[in-house]
């Protein structure tokens, strides 16, 4: 059941990040990655330490299809063509599904890729339809950059998140060892 809890806890850290551009409250969006990292794994340095790997990945990646023309974002105090701070929030909290809700990918790096490939360009489209960013003109380059993007992503994160799981045998928030 905590499990469940965790990923409706995702959900709404996705759309705080989110709104936090559109809304202007900048500080909302990384706050709840914050707060919810805390809060979904006991072993702080290893969520982290996830959520940083996966911040420096998403970042370089959006801002690489950023400046292929392909995504846009609406955040203006950034800088143009460069991952805003509400989507490094979002990349960083990911580390907290990854380690909890889809641990049952490990060892299927294919269903991870699969997962990822089809739900990132989801979350995208979701993310434009209230205005957080802008798609290219050519939706389908783009969701497929942003398919690739995710596919490679979500299983290297998935066994990240299971070496530093094993390496820590701390629990998440449902309880569960890295180790049962």
């Amino acid at each position: 059941m905590k499990s469940i809890a965790a990923f409706v806890a995702f959900q709404v850290v996705w759309f705080a990040c989110a709104y936090s551009d559109v809304t202007g409250y900048i500080w909302l969006g990384p706050l709840a990655a914050l707060i919810y990292l805390g809060w979904i794994y006991t072993d702080i340095p290893s969520v982290f330490k996830l959520a940083g790997l996966l911040a420096l990945a998403g970042t370089l990646a959006d801002t690489l299809i950023a400046q292929l023309g392909l995504l846009s974002f609406v955040e203006t105090a950034w800088p143009a063509g460069v991952a805003p701070l509400w989507l490094i929030a979002l990349w960083a909290a990911f580390a907290g599904p990854l380690l909890t809700t889809f641990d049952w990918l490990v060892g299927r790096p294919a269903l991870g890729a699969l997962l990822g490939g089809v739900g990132g360009p989801l979350a995208y489209v979701a993310g434009e339809k209230i205005g957080a960013l802008s798609l290219a003109d050519d939706q389908v380059l783009a969701l497929a950059a942003i398919g690739v993007e995710w596919a490679v992503v979500t299983p290297l994160g998935v066994y990240l998140g299971q070496r530093l799981r094993e390496r820590s045998g701390s629990t998440d928030v449902s309880g569960e060892r890295a180790n049962a």
